[in-house]
């Protein structure tokens, strides 16, 4: 029997469906049986990706459960949960998926922040931005670059923690220390907001911030020491002295008791009614606020370790339309996937009256200066539907392009649509939507478009389509 590694590897060449994806499959399984959890759990994404194999999304989440009950493996719980908030294949349920990420979180074996996002949208429970906002600062004590970025926007807008201005500065100076895309604009932005905060209050919070974080390392280091770090009471003093840690501070507004916070909370929207019609032919939506401030940064932290150049793509995945694009991109595959994929792609089937399943994996595209899109249409012809059906996509027509602005360029990068000299400048936010097909699904050359070359700052793009039919389809069209 082959090596785990190199039947990855033979994955990534063989037609889904085909006798040698079956040998593959059936290899995995043999694996599995004899109890490698490793090659359990990558026969577990394999079901959930592939469309070839009959209840995939079931077979996936039974073959989990039973590595969590035999292990409690993190990657198995959280698998788990994400299948039963996607619903595709499987029976949605809400409430347990958010019972297991909470789980997870609990044992430090999730992002604090994971946990945060399903209290601020409710998603299993109900809404609760003081929860959510409690759990984004220990995740900022334990110097988690993105909640930097999260609660520089909270302390703004008074969203589960009082209106700060020094402490939104300040939490905005050390995403800027950690290079976080749109930290430099972001920290501009709530300088000019915050108009009478001197720079030298900002400094001296941040440096204050800075060092206590800094300081939580040597307490966990004399933690280690005492207590066996694989321990459960190891767990539980981890988080007393990141608690105590931050507390040392002496800052109500950092409290992680929401109470003495006095914390404030807002309504929030994301506004996705707010549709409006850019063109009938080609047809273009706009719709501002479609995705919160949150959930951008939320995608640009996804998707910044794994992003890969063009021609990384193109060698990895043929037909992938990257050729006329020259910055870089990251696919987030159901191996990358977590709850704010699945709520985004929610949104927009919801928006478009179409279920989830119809659409392609989410990519993000990051373009830096001089970075741009030529031009090109998303369409498919015949030929590269029948190549897709071979290849064990049955999704067949592109219907629609999905884009959502996670970050817009200072100067440049606007989307422009040519056979109607349109030009739209993105807003953090707002998605494009595009018809890539006329009304009897035939490829519409109006839809021709392009990316404008990057002149300051970068630009973050989520991209998504719209298929005709279900990709994970289990009966082949």
């Amino acid at each position: 029997m082959q090596s785990l590694k190199l039947i990855q590897e033979q994955m990534l060449s063989v037609v889904s469906g085909s006798d040698e994806f079956y040998s593959l499959v059936r290899q995995l399984e043999q694996m599995s049986d004899a109890g490698d959890i490793e090659a359990a759990l990558y026969l577990s994404w394999v079901y959930s990706h592939q469309g070839a194999l009959k209840d995939f999304s079931r077979k996936s989440f039974l073959l989990c459960e039973s590595i969590a009950q035999k292990t409690g493996h993190p990657v198995a719980l959280e698998r788990m949960a994400d299948l039963l908030l996607w619903g595709v294949g499987l029976e949605q349920d809400k409430t347990q998926s958010f019972k297991i990420y909470e789980m997870l979180a609990h044992r430090g074996m999730l992002p604090l922040t994971t946990l945060a996002y399903l209290h601020s949208q409710g998603i299993g429970t109900r809404v609760d931005e003081f929860k959510a906002s409690t759990q984004i600062i220990l995740s900022a004590a334990q110097g988690d670059t993105l909640a930097f970025m999260l609660l520089s926007y909270r302390y703004k807008v008074g969203l589960g923690v009082p209106v700060s201005g020094v402490l939104s500065c300040a939490f905005a100076e050390l995403a800027c220390l950690r290079k976080f895309p749109g930290a430099s604009q972001n920290k501009e932005m709530l300088k000019e907001y915050f108009s009478s905060i001197q720079e030298e209050e900002i400094q001296t919070m941040s440096k204050a911030l800075r060092e206590n974080i800094e300081s939580l390392a040597n307490k966990v280091d004399l933690l280690a020491q005492r207590v066996s770090p694989q321990s459960q009471e190891f767990s539980q003093k981890y988080m007393q002295t990141v608690v105590e840690n931050i507390s040392s501070l002496g800052l109500k507004e950092l409290s992680v008791n929401a109470e003495l916070r006095s914390a404030n909370i807002e309504t929030k929207s994301n506004n996705a009614s707010d549709v409006r019609v850019i063109s009938q032919s080609p047809h273009i939506l706009k719709v501002n606020n479609f995705a919160s401030f949150e959930e951008c940064q939320y995608l640009i932290a996804q998707a910044q370790p794994i992003l890969e150049t063009t021609l990384t793509q193109i060698k990895k995945h043929i037909g992938v339309e990257v050729d006329a694009f020259s910055g870089e991109s990251a696919i987030l595959s159901n191996r990358q996937t977590s709850p704010v994929n699945r709520i985004i792609q929610q949104r927009f089937a919801d928006l478009l009256d179409t279920t989830v399943d119809k659409f392609e994996p989410i990519s993000v595209l990051k373009y830096s200066v001089g970075h741009e899109y030529g031009l090109h249409t998303d369409a498919f012809d015949e030929k590269r539907i029948q190549d897709h059906k071979s290849k064990g996509d049955f999704g067949g027509q592109r219907i629609t392009t999905n884009l959502i602005y996670l970050l817009p360029a200072i100067e440049g990068g606007h989307t422009c649509y040519e056979s109607i000299n349109k030009k739209i400048a993105g807003e953090t936010g707002m998605a494009i939507i595009h018809y890539n097909v006329t009304s009897d699904n035939k490829p519409d050359p109006k839809s021709l478009h392009l990316g404008k070359e990057i002149k300051k700052g970068e630009k973050w793009l989520l991209r998504t389509a719209t298929r005709q039919f279900p990709l994970y389809a289990t009966n082949k069209i």
